[in-house]
């Protein structure tokens, strides 16, 4: 395999992702870069969806096929606390704010 698969802790979530019903957000780290993530209660498939998604991006990589790198991210509470605003402009987030924990994200990549 040709990547190692990153980890980082996210400081603050930032928005929402645009064009999507997802639950995905805009996140970033101590060094402000941004990632887009969802969370394992996404309204999508939870935890399993995000396990497809990761393992895909994974395998993209030696494959050379077009991927963002897979990232681990630690969110923690002061984050969902910080961003509460934001996520509960969501629906999917709207009565039940996402858990700290281990999440799966990708870099930001401009269009």
């Amino acid at each position: 395999m040709t990547g190692v698969t990153r980890r980082v802790s996210v400081r603050d979530i930032e928005s929402l992702a645009p064009d999507g019903s997802s639950g995905a957000v805009i996140v970033s780290d101590d060094n402000d870069n941004l990632y887009v993530t969802k969370f394992s209660h996404n309204g999508q498939g939870g935890p399993r969806l995000l396990v497809n998604e990761f393992v895909a991006a994974f395998l993209a990589q030696p494959l050379d096929v077009p991927c963002a790198p897979p990232y681990i991210l630690d969110v923690d509470g002061d984050a969902i606390r910080r961003g509460a605003a934001v996520l509960k402009s969501s629906p999917i987030y709207e009565e039940q704010l996402p858990t700290a924990g281990t999440a799966f994200g990708s870099p930001v990549v401009a269009k």
